[in-house]
């Protein structure tokens, strides 16, 4: 699933990552077609076509990407009490069978875990659901709860006692949350590829695929989001074709209480925010899968050690953004970034 990297760059013409906004994208692309769904996934997902394709297959193609991403949720979501995941999660007596996709991705997962010595973890989720109330993330829990249930999390302790059968100890709960919405892209990416779509961007609310280049030939313009809450301005602008572009960052999902902010990315060690001086981190890859996990590790670990994470791989690139408002990008991404915020500089890291 991933490598060790030895002295290996992604070649781009320019790349980066993303956050939110396309420019020019409809003047340049008067055949564009978007769809766009609000709450699925816990977010705003816009699928756009540059093909030149008739309605009715915009219209076909449209609505299966979205019964597929429906199906997605219904299955992975922790706050549906119906979903596979929960019913995963409240069954403690042996193993429980589990659809292809969702073995796969929990053994993807654990993979993962071992990698960035857990500071990914899906079994965080008897942790992150003290957080939560009605599924939203706003609530502080008290710290004898937290170090209560940190006595359930622990990715190792995971076991797979047939095909499709997993097996968790009692009061572990597992939260895909870090790790659907990049699977949810591959499928759908996945789909328009079966389709004959050559050409595309999906924005799963400020995660992308770009899918090829554009039409004429050139790359896609995507803007990054400076990332501090209330700040609606541009940090920077790439250039990006058939990659994924996966950020993590706390500000967009907190809250403030007794004028203290905290984000939802849980640092599994800890059970709280992760607070490592960092603003966000944002993983390249052509894998949206593993850009999703490692985007939200590299947040956890610091820059230090997220740096030298993403350096060992083969295959995944990333930045980093600090407290600083400093911007740190792996060697890969050297020269492709262009700060548009003056009140931030671009730092090659070593």
């Amino acid at each position: 699933m991933f490598k060790i990297k030895t002295h290996y760059h992604i070649n781009f013409t320019a790349l980066l990552l993303l956050i939110c906004l396309l420019t020019g994208c409809n003047s340049q692309s008067p055949n564009i077609k978007s769809a766009t769904r609000d709450n699925l996934l816990g977010t705003t997902i816009t699928i756009s076509i540059y093909d030149n394709i008739p309605d009715s297959l915009f219209d076909t193609i449209i609505t299966q990407c979205f019964d597929t991403i429906n199906d997605i949720e219904a299955r992975m979501s922790v706050n549906r009490a119906d979903s596979e995941i929960s019913r995963l999660n409240e069954n403690h007596e042996g193993a429980f069978p589990v659809s292809d996709d969702i073995y796969e991705l929990i053994k993807n997962a654990i993979q993962f875990s071992y990698h960035t010595t857990g500071a990914f973890d899906i079994s965080v989720g008897s942790v992150m659901e003290l957080w939560k109330q009605d599924g939203d993330f706003i609530f502080l829990p008290s710290p004898i709860d937290i170090i209560e249930r940190l006595t359930y999390v622990g990715y190792k302790a995971i076991s797979f006692p047939a095909d499709n059968k997993i097996s968790i100890p009692t009061g572990m709960k597992l939260d895909l949350g870090a790790f659907a919405k990049g699977h949810a892209l591959e499928v759908v990416r996945g789909i328009l590829i079966k389709n004959g779509i050559k050409h595309a961007i999906l924005d799963f609310g400020g995660d992308i695929f770009t899918l090829g280049k554009k039409p004429d030939g050139s790359n896609y313009r995507v803007a990054i989001k400076t990332p501090i809450i209330g700040d609606n301005s541009l940090v920077c602008i790439v250039e990006v074709s058939d990659l994924s572009v996966m950020t993590s960052g706390g500000y967009e999902r907190y809250f403030e209480q007794d004028n203290a902010y905290y984000h939802h990315i849980l640092d599994p060690a800890t059970g709280y925010p992760a607070n490592n001086k960092l603003l966000s981190v944002t993983v390249i890859s052509p894998d949206p899968i593993g850009a999703d996990a490692l985007s939200t590790a590299g947040f956890v670990l610091g820059l230090e050690k997220g740096m030298n994470l993403i350096n060992e791989l083969e295959g995944y690139e990333a930045i980093f953004i600090t407290e600083e408002k400093e911007i740190y990008v792996t060697d890969g991404l050297h020269g492709a970034v262009t700060v548009l915020n003056e009140g931030f500089r671009k730092i090659s890291y070593n």
